[in-house]
């Protein structure tokens, strides 16, 4: 649905805060990492959701899934990737990174933490941001 037809879903979506709640369980369970599913809060959940309810903004976080396929451009700069652990897509292979990104300075792969990273692990993902980007400081990139 959010490929496909992100304007119905999102009409339905803000037309019923139960099915928001639902539509959002379900991604929260499914892209996120079994092992780490336990930070993810009723709290959490429900602010979640009550952000997108009042703001009623569920369209424009659906639409970017249908945006049609654009080849991507190299980045330039140098960057760091951080794959996360989303069971359900594989990680991507160095080699297509390196085509990616210019000056790719590594590559970290997270073993707990899955497409919402920065909820489900966050000291993990604040470690990795700090050390990547810790010989960095000062500089003007």
């Amino acid at each position: 649905m959010q490929r496909t037809r992100p304007h119905t879903l999102a009409v339905g979506l803000n037309d019923s805060p139960a099915g928001l709640a639902a539509w959002l369980i379900e991604k929260f369970l499914t892209w996120s990492d079994p092992a780490t599913r336990h930070t993810l809060t009723d709290d959490l959940l429900l602010t979640n959701a009550t952000l997108y309810w009042v703001t009623q903004t569920i369209e424009s976080s659906v639409r970017l899934y249908a945006l049609p396929p654009v080849a991507p451009s190299k980045v330039v700069v140098p960057s760091y990737v951080v794959v996360a652990n989303e069971p359900s897509l594989p990680h991507p292979p160095r080699s297509l990174l390196e085509r990616l990104y210019d000056d790719l300075r590594g590559v970290d792969r997270v073993e707990q933490g899955g497409h919402f990273l920065a909820v489900e692990a966050p000291d993990a993902l604040v470690g990795l941001i700090r050390r990547n980007l810790s010989p960095h400081r000062g500089i003007n990139l």
